[in-house]
């Protein structure tokens, strides 16, 4: 069997150039926009590499790094903006990741066509009254949740399965500071001059929508029957061959329990060279969008030993892997 992988690989930390909110610029108007350009940008490379990549495989996988739908933080100046954003995120994120999809639909009676969408994620904030309440000098207290969303272009309706980061990291969200510190929490500073704590964890779990059914499952399936899987960033964590705390729970949330391919969607997580494999996995395919060192790689896994995978780049931001 062989596997076709398409990572973008750009900037998600800090953005375009020009992801800046002007001063008199509505934060969800900025948003929107910078949503709109990056399907556009997205869409035509991807058009480009499915018409002139000729080649026989059994599946295709696109992926985008953590953050891809994200305004850069500097561009959220208040609790307020906070609060905003997030609602706008939740409501408008799917949208996109649909039209992404229903753009490139498999062509009937031809598996090689088959994609499976890795559509970045997404990070916001929400507020927690309660913890907020319990600070010292009430300084809000937030929650993250950074997702992903995951769908195939050979489904019959708008299906999606998400699947959440479980860590935050400190260079996720604002500044940090030294103010008011509180256990399991990353203090920060907002532009305005507030103090936030935000949680170090996330309890969301994983969700899949099939039509109107609902389920508490991650979907990880490809070509069949074949098994996948996600690290978001922070989440993706060895030391030597062992599995990181929490593996079990997170194993709980995938369709099936298995996996051939591991991927790593993130925002400025370094692999070990070479790479470790305590999952037991095929191949690890990275899409990483810190700038600089934004890196699309994938190695495959032999005998224990892990050998990188040859790439090409079709597009100026697209790199393929044959798996």
């Amino acid at each position: 069997m062989t596997i076709r992988i398409l990572s973008w690989c750009a900037d998600s930390f800090t953005h375009e150039a020009d992801d800046l909110r002007g001063a008199d610029e509505d934060l969800l108007a900025h948003a929107k926009e910078r949503m709109e350009f990056r399907l556009s940008q997205v869409s035509a490379q991807l058009k480009t590499v499915l018409e002139t990549d000729t080649g026989s495989w059994d599946h295709t996988f696109v992926t985008l790094p953590e953050f891809f739908w994200n305004t850069r933080w500097s561009n959220v100046h208040s609790e307020d903006d906070i609060m905003k954003l997030g609602d706008f995120y939740m409501s408008n994120v799917s949208d996109y990741v649909n039209r992404l999809i229903d753009a490139f639909p498999a062509r009937s009676g031809d598996p090689s066509s088959a994609i499976t969408f890795l559509a970045g994620t997404c990070a916001i904030l929400y507020r927690d009254d309660d913890e907020s309440e319990k600070t010292p000098c009430h300084d809000a207290v937030f929650h993250a949740v950074n997702w992903l969303l995951c769908g195939q272009n050979t489904r019959s309706d708008k299906s999606l399965t998400m699947w959440p980061k479980r860590y935050v990291s400190t260079i996720d969200f604002f500044p940090q500071t030294d103010g008011h510190a509180i256990p399991r929490h990353i203090s920060a500073q907002l532009p305005d001059g507030q103090i936030i704590h935000i949680g170090d964890s996330s309890e969301v779990s994983a969700e899949s929508l099939h039509g109107i059914v609902v389920t508490d499952y991650f979907t990880n399936t490809y070509a069949g029957d074949k098994p996948f899987s996600i690290d978001i960033c922070l989440d993706y964590f060895t030391q030597g061959n062992v599995r990181p705390a929490g593996w079990e729970q997170r194993i709980a949330e995938l369709q099936s329990k298995n996996s051939d391919i591991d991927f790593l969607i993130a925002c400025g997580m370094p692999v070990s060279d070479p790479p470790q494999n305590p999952g037991g996995v095929k191949f690890l395919v990275r899409n990483d969008g810190m700038p600089v060192a934004s890196q699309c790689q994938a190695w495959s896994f032999s005998a224990g030993r892990a050998t990188p995978v040859a790439a090409t780049i079709p597009t100026a931001n697209f790199v393929r892997f044959l798996l």
